[in-house]
């Protein structure tokens, strides 16, 4: 069954209100740095509970952060990354958007294919679906939000 999420050319609404925004150019080592920065900002916020919770949401941001720079971007030092973490009181958000052309959901391999096992990509929404309660598309994939609830 292929995996499902929501994927639209429409930009993203309104997601809360702003807690951070951030821009870092399209280099795996600042990558890190934002990675960083992030995790701070939810620790602070205590939108992260625990050592466990920190080691998931660091994969998931750093999946979500690296496709944005590698597959988004393709490294050009030309373009730029956005990432905007916003609250309400029910939810946190989390905004990463690359200037990158997107992608056709249709392109994403079946993780139920055994197929896709020996892919070295694919298994990235798989992971931060597990993690984030939802994951959406937008903007024809380049723009992507991933959103946890509160508690």
């Amino acid at each position: 069954m292929p995996l499902e999420f929501l994927h639209t050319k429409d930009p993203p609404p309104p997601l809360g209100r702003t807690v951070l925004e951030m821009e870092l150019p399209s280099q795996l080592p600042d990558k890190d740095t934002a990675l960083n920065r992030l995790l701070a900002v939810l620790h602070e916020r205590t939108f992260i509970r625990g050592d466990e919770e920190d080691m998931k949401l660091r994969l998931v941001l750093d999946e979500a952060l690296v496709n944005a720079i590698a597959h988004g971007n393709k490294y050009a030092l030309t373009k730029k990354v956005r990432c905007g973490l916003y609250e309400t009181d029910a939810q946190w958000a989390l905004r990463i958007q690359d200037e990158g052309e997107g992608f056709t959901p249709k392109d994403v391999p079946d993780p139920d294919d055994p197929e896709s096992m020996l892919l070295e990509h694919g298994r990235g929404i798989v992971l931060m679906k597990s993690i984030m309660d939802d994951v959406r598309y937008y903007l024809g994939g380049s723009c992507l939000v991933l959103i946890r609830k509160k508690g």
